[in-house]
């Protein structure tokens, strides 16, 4: 199997896009898709960052180990207060979601995503 084989195995495996894996790994989400589109590329300097995202290892996405959890670093347990977040999160629509993260994110003191309309006017909706 060829890297770009492996990181899409584990997206799949995890239920992850590109783009969240892009964002977790903090790398941009081009790296990703021009490693997995690239069936020459071994190899990238953002590839620790990638694999633990994936909650996996280099040597696995190189081909080295067979075993995607062989040596990979454990999940953190959550919280009772963690998985009750996420409980409540997962039951809200994709628009709320990104709204939620947006906020999560400027509170958090990470980067805000540019701003960006979530929620059509009021009056847009009666077909004015």
């Amino acid at each position: 199997m060829t890297l770009g084989e492996r990181i899409e195995g584990r997206l799949s495996d995890l239920g992850m896009t590109q783009a969240e894996l892009a964002r977790r790994a903090k790398v941009p989400q081009t790296t990703i898709n021009s490693l997995i589109r690239a069936p020459s590329r071994r190899s990238s300097p953002h590839l620790l960052k990638i694999a633990r995202a994936l909650h996996t290892t280099p040597a696995f996405l190189t081909g080295e180990v067979d075993d995607p959890t062989a040596d990979a670093p454990e999940s953190p347990a959550l919280t009772d207060d963690q998985s009750e977040l996420l409980g409540f999160f997962d039951r809200l629509s994709r628009a709320d979601q990104q709204a939620l993260l947006q906020i999560a994110r400027s509170m958090g003191g990470g980067e805000p995503d540019p701003p960006r309309r979530l929620h059509a006017d009021a009056t847009a909706s009666k077909g004015e």
